[in-house]
């Protein structure tokens, strides 16, 4: 049995010192009923001196250490139990005790990771191309990603999104740390959740990922281009009104040799072409019968034509309020 606590009052005498932290220490007398287990009694005797509370005149002290020592036998002196002197020493250096190990926030460390891809346009999204009109490629460049390291602790069960998250990008607005991340701009590039562990009582887990930011979105953006192209063709049997219907062939130049290196394509699957005579490009729907034999290819292009395809390979996932980032 637990000795009982018979006396716990202060004593005479306290310190305090001043350096990058604050110290501050106070003295109590105390009298136990028995020696067997009596550190614990006074220790649990009064919940405002155990680690972590705060000084009565000073909230930004807290509790560091409980100390304790016998002094005598109270019952030479008349009295009854036995004599500690109990010192309790302050310290700015101890933070507030965490009542909830869940409500703890999440530790984010940014770095940055290079990467090399092939690109196809430049920094203003014109296409790469030769002075022949022809696309250049297998040109590489480098790129810096934002990556977040994110830890925190979780509810003690493994979570869904380690089977709903792996390599998912961002389906809303996310804000890491302050830093805003527009949807499909944020993807997750790897993820550990730790065995069980005790905060007291309580149990959880803690769970680490990898965020990684791409400014440009982790939608693949490609040229329309292509060494094939739609053509129209005429339906047998259809002679007037004459019948056509679109067929894929090879692009050919204008010395009627197929080409080898992609062609810039319209939203219609067609390279563009030009009247010889006018210079104006002629819409696809009209480049039928022998007339679209004469017509030109033309090179370059106004910015404005050309088009891009884009697809999101990975599947947009909601973030917040399902991953562990905050």
């Amino acid at each position: 049995m637990r000795p009982k606590v018979l006396s716990f009052d202060p004593a005479t005498g306290q310190t305090g010192s001043f350096s990058t932290q604050q110290e501050r220490t106070r003295l109590y007398e105390a009298h136990v009923s028995d020696l067997d287990g009596a550190e614990d009694a006074l220790y649990e005797y009064d919940k405002s001196l155990q680690y972590g509370q705060a000084h009565p005149a000073n909230a930004a002290l807290r509790v560091k250490q409980f100390t304790t020592r016998q002094v005598l036998n109270a019952q030479k002196e008349g009295g009854k139990g036995w004599k500690f002197l109990v010192n309790v020493s302050y310290s700015s250096s101890v933070d507030e005790p965490v009542k909830d190990i869940l409500s703890v926030p999440a530790s984010i460390t940014t770095s940055t990771a290079t990467v090399r891809r092939i690109v196809t346009t430049d920094h203003e999204g014109r296409p790469l191309l030769n002075k022949a009109g022809q696309l250049i490629e297998g040109v590489e460049d480098e790129f810096d990603l934002l990556v977040f390291d994110i830890t925190k602790n979780i509810p003690d069960h493994l979570p869904s999104w380690v089977g709903t998250h792996r390599k998912a990008i961002n389906a809303d607005s996310v804000s890491i740390d302050g830093f805003p991340c527009l949807p499909k701009t944020l993807q997750v590039g790897s993820f550990q959740v730790g065995g069980r562990q005790y905060h007291g009582k309580q149990s959880y887990r803690a769970a680490s990922i990898k965020l990684v930011h791409n400014e440009q979105t982790w939608v693949r953006t490609l040229l329309n281009a292509g060494t094939m192209e739609l053509r129209w063709q005429e339906v047998p049997g259809h002679v007037y009104p004459p019948k056509y219907k679109a067929v894929l062939r090879p692009i050919v130049d204008d010395a009627g040799e197929n080409i080898s290196s992609p062609q810039l394509l319209s939203k219609d699957g067609a390279a563009y072409r030009v009247d010889p005579l006018t210079g104006k490009v002629v819409p696809f729907n009209k480049q039928k019968g022998l007339f679209s034999d004469l017509l030109k290819i033309k090179t370059p292009l106004e910015p404005k034509e050309i088009v891009t395809l884009e697809y999101t390979l990975k599947k947009p996932r909601p973030f917040n309020g399902v991953l562990p980032i905050r």
